[in-house]
């Protein structure tokens, strides 16, 4: 869980699996080609994918946070995201610092 979110389901491209980690099923990525990205996808929409860089020793990291909004609420919902983006953020680098 990060940010009060649950995890959904884990795509490993490199493997060719996508796991649904709330009913424990598995499957196949059959319809894209192998590559070393793992992407996490959230219940609310929110995901990060993580792989490494082509051309230099870096990893890169892909974050991407859903929030609802009206027009009126914009500002919030702005702000709300920008909080699930840093709370992601520091989920990964809790899980680095603990390797």
């Amino acid at each position: 869980q990060v940010d009060g979110k649950d995890l959904e389901t884990v795509k490993d491209y490199h493997k060719q699996t996508e796991t649904n980690i709330i009913t424990g099923k598995s499957s196949t990525l059959s319809d894209f080609p192998v590559s070393d990205v793992l992407q996490y996808h959230y219940t609310d929409g929110s995901s990060f994918a993580i792989r490494p860089s082509g051309t230099e020793p870096k990893i890169k990291f892909y974050i991407s946070a859903v929030t609802k909004t009206t027009e009126k609420d914009i500002h919030n919902s702005k702000e709300s995201a920008e909080n699930s983006v840093c709370n992601i953020m520091q989920y990964i680098q809790n899980r680095i610092d603990s390797l």
